[in-house]
């Protein structure tokens, strides 16, 4: 063994390399979770460590020692180019993607030649040592196979990397950059100084090819860690932790009195508790911070398929809507000829009805027919509101002449079911605004019907009159019906909100009708709402609207 080329650049960078790769082999090696992807990764560094380590015994060993160096020296490159593309196949993903026997023969190759580079004159028949500092290799009949192999295997390295690179976006795009153009600066400077420029009889950099390769490892890892791929504190800890150990121990080695060492041993004890305590520590948040991870990553997939299921009911909101408009049009034709004959049969257009029986069955088509034209048109209005295309023709129009209008329309009904409706307003005064006359009869409608349907006895009074400010009107609808109960007073003019006795009173109730009307009164830029001092005790709606000069 030639001592003297210990200090030499070569040996002193390539032990500089061999150390870290083995700090960094021992750091992975001791994680509790461990991925296919990291025994790769592992297998990698550990090629390369042997790779460096029996490059470096090159310039320090001599006879026959020498000759089992160079042999090793081709035996860690030829598992390096295997690790390497596993490596980028399942990485960042875990998925390899190569059947059994495919992957039986991709390993075929590795072991073939790692097997061969051990075998006496194959690769490398002998080592001549020119001078203490330069050695160059006579080459076996089988070195070409070996330098063909891996010249094709590190091709393939390269091929994977921008398949791979062209694939990926976002940020497992930006994991891939960094690492993958190591690798591809490590292969091309190896396969360089190494394989080409010694088959051609240059020595002088062949040292480089591992030693920037055992490097390169450091900057792989440097780039898995910055973008989380492993725990980057818990490596760094176990790193700062491990290499103060092992630098304690080399210094005990060296220390020359008994007392240093005993000293050197108490504090290397201390370190190694505390260290162990403080990998513990860093682990359980690591795996804390794992789980509100997990968490997060959770709750993200939740509201992605909230949204996707929000997107849905949208979609089918609107078929729905679309629906009802369809059906809703088609249903007024027949509706309308119903009633229409209903009156003309009622009012003798036909001839005097004699039975009193029949006058009451048709008397019943006429309002059932009325009652539900009124539900057919709420949920037209809805139909339209919804999809954005209720049309307003403003005009202005006197409210007094609005609600007569509404009146003449309900007063049957009410006069049957033995109702007194009464109009009360100041004859002198014009309470003009500007409205859709069509549409604010619907609303006016819509809450006069409601309080004939829940007043069995009793009656109805409308006023209407001027705000203090003289600016708006307001028409007070007041019954003496069943009353609504508080907690539902806030919620009457929502869809499908109906007081929870209602349907005793009304089965054909949809609970639209005061909805319809507050959505066109918004769009009046005018609000509604209702007061009832409880069940049984009547019921006060009230409406605001802008008067005009």
């Amino acid at each position: 063994m030639n001592t003297n080329n210990f200090f030499t650049i070569e040996t002193i960078s390539l032990l500089s390399t061999a150390f870290f790769n083995l700090v960094l082999f021992m750091i992975i090696i001791i994680r509790n979770k461990k991925t296919r992807n990291i025994y790769y990764f592992l297998g990698f560094i550990l090629s390369i460590f042997i790779w460096v380590v029996t490059t470096l015994f090159l310039y320090v060993l001599d006879g026959k020692a020498l000759l089992i160096d160079v042999h090793l020296i081709y035996f860690g490159p030829a598992f390096i180019p295997m690790f390497m593309i596993l490596f980028i196949k399942t990485f960042p993903k875990e998925k390899l993607g190569y059947s059994k026997l495919k992957l039986s023969l991709f390993l075929f190759f590795p072991v073939f030649f790692s097997i061969l580079s051990l075998i006496p004159n194959a690769i490398i028949k002998n080592v001549v040592v020119v001078n203490e500092y330069s050695r160059y290799f006579i080459f076996g009949k089988l070195y070409w196979f070996y330098f063909i192999y891996i010249c094709i295997y590190f091709i393939f390295v390269l091929y994977l990397m921008v398949e791979k690179y062209l694939m990926l976006k976002g940020r497992e795009k930006n994991q891939i950059e960094m690492i993958f153009l190591n690798l591809a600066i490590g292969s091309f400077v190896g396969v360089i100084t190494t394989l080409i420029m010694s088959t051609f009889g240059n020595y002088s950099l062949f040292w480089v090819g591992s030693f920037y390769s055992g490097h390169l490892v450091i900057a792989i890892f440097y780039g898995i860690v910055r973008y989380g791929l492993f725990d980057i504190k818990l490596i760094a800890t176990e790193f700062i932790t491990l290499t103060t150990w092992i630098l304690l121990f080399v210094k005990i080695l060296f220390d020359k009195t008994s007392t240093d060492r005993l000293v050197d041993s108490i504090i290397l004890s201390l370190i190694i508790i505390s260290g162990i305590m403080i990998i513990k520590t860093v682990t359980k948040e690591i795996v804390l911070r794992e789980k509100d991870d997990i968490l997060v990553d959770n709750i993200t997939v939740l509201n992605q398929k909230l949204e996707k299921t929000n997107a849905d009911l949208k979609v089918l909101d609107q078929k729905k809507s679309e629906f009802m408009s369809l059906a809703t049009h088609q249903l007024r034709a027949p509706l309308t000829a119903m009633k229409g004959y209903s009156s003309m049969i009622l009012d003798g257009t036909f001839g005097k009805i004699q039975n009193p029986e029949i006058e009451a069955a048709v008397n019943k088509i006429s309002r059932s027919t009325t009652d539900l034209t009124m539900i057919v048109e709420d949920y037209l209005n809805i139909s339209r509101i919804e999809q954005g295309s209720m049309r307003y023709n403003f005009s202005v129009v006197n409210v007094p002449d609005l609600i007569k209008d509404v009146l003449e329309g309900v007063m049957n009904t009410a006069d049957r079911l033995g109702l007194k409706i009464t109009l009360n307003y100041d004859a002198t005064i014009k309470y003009n605004v500007s409205v859709d006359p069509g549409k604010m009869k619907q609303v006016f409608l819509n809450i006069i019907d409601n309080a004939i349907k829940y007043t069995p006895s009793g009656n109805i009074d409308i006023y209407i009159k001027k705000t203090e400010d003289g600016k708006n009107v307001i028409i007070k609808i007041i019954d003496t019906g069943v009353g609504i109960r508080v907690e539902v007073l806030s919620s009457l003019f929502q869809k499908f909100v109906r007081a929870p006795d209602a349907s005793k009173i009304n089965i054909l109730g949809t609970g639209l009708g005061l909805y319809v009307a507050g959505e066109i009164l918004k769009a009046h830029s005018a609000h509604a709402w209702a007061n009832s001092e409880g069940v049984g005790k009547g019921s006060t709606f009230y409406v605001e609207l802008s008067l005009v000069n």
